[in-house]
């Protein structure tokens, strides 16, 4: 991984449509995988996730709520006082 960001950097470095070029001979090398078997790995990866259980997940969520209401009020006060001060200062 660390070798092909090195590589578009040296890439980028000496020429932006080699650049261009590296990544699209990478996205063409990619495995192509039908249908079939895509939803069949999809299935298969799925099996191996750990879901968190009905508790995890309210206490989760709450804690996203939360924090999202925390940062809404931070942002809200940060305008109002922005705004105050240039009502104050800048459009005297």
């Amino acid at each position: 991984m660390f070798q092909i960001i090195s590589d578009f950097i040296t890439l980028y470095t000496s020429s932006k449509s080699m650049l261009i070029f590296a990544f699209g001979k990478m996205v063409t090398q990619a495995k192509r995988l039908k249908p079939v078997e895509f939803v069949l790995e999809v299935k298969d990866e799925l099996s191996k996730v750990v879901w968190p259980t009905r508790e995890q997940a309210i206490k989760l969520t709450l804690i996203v709520i939360g924090a999202s209401i925390a940062l809404g009020f931070f942002i809200g006060g940060l305008d109002l006082l922005l705004t105050l001060f240039g009502q104050k200062f800048i459009y005297k």
